[in-house]
Parts: C-alpha cells; structure tokens; sequence
C-alpha cells in the first residue's frame, strides 16, 4: 500500500502509526510513506524502520523503487499464435489471367505466392490498375484477417490450437482484389483466411536501464520488450525531468500497407 501527503515540514509519528494500521487492516505486503513539500521527523523515521515501513519524499523516488514496490520481475503477454497459415481464393468464372497465379480446374481455388505484393482492399471499377494502390502480400493480407479475427471475437481463451475460417471477400461484397497480368486489378468472388490459432502466454523479464538524451539528460527506464518476429509488446516505466513516473504499455503492430 502506497500513502501520500503534500504537507510542508517533516511529518510524525502518528501518520507512521495509521499506515502501519491500515496494512495491518488490508493485509498489505508493502507499505509506503510518501511525501512531498517535507520530510519525516527522527520518531517517524525510527517507528518506520521498526515496523518495516518505506519512507521517500517525492524526490527521492526512483524506478528502482516502483519495480522493487510493485514485485514486477517479469511481463506477462497474451498474444495470438496463428500457425497453419493459408487461404481459399476462388475467381469469377470471368476473371482474366491474375499475376503469379495457378487455378485448379477442378475445385476453381486459385494459388498465389505469399511474399509477392499481390492484392489490394477495394471493389469492382474498371479503372483500378495496381499502380494506384499499395498492394499487399498474401502473408499480409492473413495478418489484416487476424487483426479482424481480434476485432470481432477479442483474444481466446484456448491454448489448443483451433481451426478458423475468416471471410474477406465474397460474391455479393468483392471486397479484396487481385493484380491481374495486364497490370490491373479484378475482384475476387471468395478470400477466405484460414489457419489454427490459440493463447499464447509468455512471461518477459523485466530490463533496467538508463537513457541519455541529445542534452545529456538522463532518464531511469524499465522495459520489458517481447519481440515474437511480427510484432513487440514493450511496458515502459519512465521518470521524467519534473520527477514523474509514467507507465506506459507500447503494443507495436508489424507494419501492413
């Protein structure tokens, strides 16, 4: 448990007192005085040591403190982990010829590389060449279906990994288009993401470490930063120059055009 107090001159034994009682009360592992515009007085310093009772003024508190405070050794992260990665594409029967693509006569599912900025998210107009849009990979493409997957059903609870099956595009709604080989784009009847996704959990260590600026102004930081390959989660605690500590956690996207 944390208390705070703005109050000039230094502060005595009968606030060291109440918080040893208020802890007592809430069962509290850790119990923190602390005061701003002052000090404490020898009493109060003595029946704080006494009673295992932590006593900083504002200026005195570090990151170091907060980390040690809160017990935070480590971040746990929830992320989604999709593996089995692919998609059912099927054409308009009057589709012309896509770029890099394969169809197979007898289900009508056509194939495309991964890696090869392919598709792009818009409709049916006989003016759309690929040139006047950023065209995305199949790879990218299955990570804006699992960002919807996200949108739509928030994070599983599962950590089995369970099939889904995500629909992008179909007859009546063409939203996802293909770069055919004449440098245009063509909608596609039915884009379909699927995979096996599940939970994830990892614990991430927690880093402390000091950041100097341009100005060679130092700053404490504490981060904890999860980078999976496609994307980084990073809890930064940060003191500023007027002697704040901010929290802040930085889920980062990979980059999709």
């Amino acid at each position: 448990m944390f208390e705070c107090r703005e109050r000039a001159g230094n502060q005595a034994v009968d606030w060291i007192d109440a918080i040893d009682g208020k802890r007592r009360a809430i069962g509290a592992d850790v119990a923190v005085a602390v005061v701003g515009g002052g000090g404490f007085t020898e009493g109060a310093r003595n029946a704080a040591a006494a009673r295992g009772i932590q006593l900083r003024t504002v200026e005195e508190v570090s990151v170091d403190d907060v980390v040690s405070w809160l017990g935070l050794t480590e971040l746990v992260i929830h992320t989604l982990e999709v593996l089995h990665v692919g998609f059912e594409i099927t054409p308009f029967s009057t589709s012309p010829r896509f770029e890099d693509s394969t169809l197979n006569p007898l289900t009508g599912i056509a194939s495309f590389p991964m890696f090869k900025p392919l598709f792009a998210k818009c409709r049916p107009n006989q003016t759309n060449r690929a040139a006047d849009f950023d065209l995305v990979t199949a790879d990218q493409l299955h990570a804006i279906a699992m960002r919807k997957y996200l949108e739509d059903h928030e994070m599983p609870k599962f950590a089995v990994s369970t099939p889904i099956r995500l629909t992008l595009s179909t007859p009546q709604d063409p939203a996802i288009s293909a770069k055919t080989t004449d440098g245009g784009l063509f909608p596609l009847a039915r884009v379909i993401a699927i995979g096996d996704v599940r939970l994830a959990v990892k614990q991430v260590p927690v880093e402390v470490h000091s950041v100097t600026d341009s100005t060679g102004v130092v700053t404490q930081v504490v981060e904890a930063l999860d980078d999976d390959g496609d994307g980084a989660t990073r809890l930064t605690f940060v003191r500023t120059n007027d002697g704040k500590i901010t929290v802040a956690l930085h889920p980062e996207a990979p980059a999709v055009p």
